[in-house]
């Protein structure tokens, strides 16, 4: 992949592992290449305690930030932007890539079903800002989104993964 590492690289594979500029294949305590399988059961038990207690939107956020972070390396002062402003309306977060938005998560609280309102959501920050890539999770089901514009728009469905699936964890 390229130096700059970003979003819209081909072909698409999990962010992980190409568009995060801070990324490092040593970040358990100087281990060989951390596994995000690794970062999954780490941040399992956290996400299993907030579906347990239904958890609200806010405190999805405050583990889905731990887990851009810590799980996937972004730096949250520099790659990060949160309620980001799009025509009056707040997307929770924007990912930057060297230094230019590439990417708009939505969070929903944790025992939230993703459905096709929440992707419109998303979808309607993307268009209005230009923006390639969209996330939508509740902290447990991640749904990467690659937008192409023009008319019509074309929404394809990228990358799905639940953070808690045992066949992930094991």
């Amino acid at each position: 992949m390229s130096p700059t590492r970003s979003l819209s690289a081909r072909p698409i594979t999990p962010p992980s592992s190409y568009c995060n500029p801070h990324y490092s294949e040593t970040q358990c305590d100087g281990e060989p290449p951390c596994a995000e399988a690794h970062q999954r059961r780490r941040h399992g038990k956290p996400f299993s305690d907030l579906i347990a207690r239904d958890a609200n939107e806010g405190d999805t956020r405050l583990l889905v930030t731990d887990f851009l972070c810590e799980g996937l390396g972004y730096d949250k002062y520099e790659d990060l932007t949160t309620e980001y402003q799009v025509k009056g309306e707040f997307a929770d977060y924007g990912i930057r890539v060297d230094e230019q938005l590439a990417a708009f998560i939505e969070v929903k609280r944790c025992t939230q079903k993703l459905g096709v309102k929440h992707l419109r959501q998303v979808q309607m920050y993307a268009v209005n800002e230009g923006v390639e890539w969209m996330v939508l999770t509740n902290g447990q089901v991640w749904q990467v989104y690659h937008l192409t514009g023009g008319l019509p728009v074309v929404v394809g469905l990228a990358l799905e993964v639940d953070l808690l699936d045992p066949d992930l964890l094991a």
